[in-house]
């Protein structure tokens, strides 16, 4: 009997902790028109192409965003000099207390005629409307 009772007491306490740390996942699809200038090497360059973000947005139970997390799709970009761009990125999400996102994307393009460009670009991202505001927007030639 006294089994029962400690083995009754252990299951308890796993379902309370496991409904307190429930949370709920969504992902939502953003299709973009990406683009950027750059000046390497004397050359002034425009450089564009559809993308398409997918932000998975990490929610407590009682709705409260506790975390988002983006990635990219079809980024292979053209230009206007004709060099085709290859790239990767990687992000930081940091969720806002108003219910909004800052993102900082790094891109790293790298071109078939050997260009090599770094992307920094900070937006804030409002995921109840699909809005991202561009905050700053940096690129250097490496």
């Amino acid at each position: 009997m006294k089994t029962l009772g400690v083995l009754s007491i252990v299951m308890l306490s796993l379902y309370i902790n496991n409904d307190a740390f429930a949370q709920t996942s969504v992902t939502k699809t953003y299709n973009y028109n990406w683009e950027t200038w750059s000046y390497c090497g004397g050359i002034e360059n425009h450089i564009y192409g559809e993308v398409t973000f997918i932000m998975i947005y990490h929610y407590d139970k009682y709705g409260s965003m506790i975390a988002a997390k983006g990635n990219i799709q079809g980024l292979n970009l053209e230009s206007e000099t004709g060099e085709f761009y290859k790239a990767t990125y990687l992000s930081n999400e940091r969720i806002n207390k108003n219910g909004t996102i800052t993102g900082t994307f790094i891109y790293n393009l790298v071109g078939d005629l050997g260009t090599v460009l770094q992307i920094v670009r900070v937006y804030d991202i409002d995921p109840s409307t699909g809005i991202w505001t561009l905050i700053s927007d940096k690129t250097k030639c490496l």
